[in-house]
């Protein structure tokens, strides 16, 4: 049980991992937060409600948009063209081939969008549905 529980976690850590690397260096390192006092905290910390210099609001229907957005994509793919990045994108490959963990569909639809195969985004429908009607379970 235990053993299962490392390797559910060691590929959630590597999706994300790769994911935050990418993204980070999309957008150009640093997320570029402002400061301000918090009224209520009294001190200093990163504001997520004020307005992000480049953001560009959603479009209707854009997809993807909660990981990040189309107009991130054409970054993320050159990142993962580069040699960090592929071997970010082969370790991602050897955790989804091992046992199967709820991060499997997102993983392969991560790999689909960065890749174009479409091989990994069926993997993930099937994974989803498969999830759905109680074929499988998390490791």
């Amino acid at each position: 049980m235990l053993n299962a529980m490392f390797r559910c976690v060691d590929a959630t850590v590597g999706m994300v991992l790769v994911l935050a690397a990418l993204t980070a260096a999309a957008a150009g390192g640093g997320a570029g937060f402002a400061s301000r006092k918090h009224e209520n905290w009294g001190y200093n910390a990163p504001d997520w409600t004020m307005p992000v210099e480049g953001w560009t609001p959603l479009q209707p229907g854009e997809h993807p948009r909660l990981v990040f957005r189309k107009t991130d994509l054409p970054r993320l793919k050159q990142r993962a063209e580069t040699p960090e990045g592929q071997v970010m994108i082969e370790r991602l490959k050897k955790l989804l081939a091992g046992r199967f963990t709820l991060w499997h569909a997102a993983g392969n639809g991560l790999l689909y969008q960065l890749t174009g195969d479409k091989t990994f985004a069926e993997k993930a429908k099937q994974q989803v549905l498969d999830v759905i009607d109680k074929k499988v379970k998390d490791a």
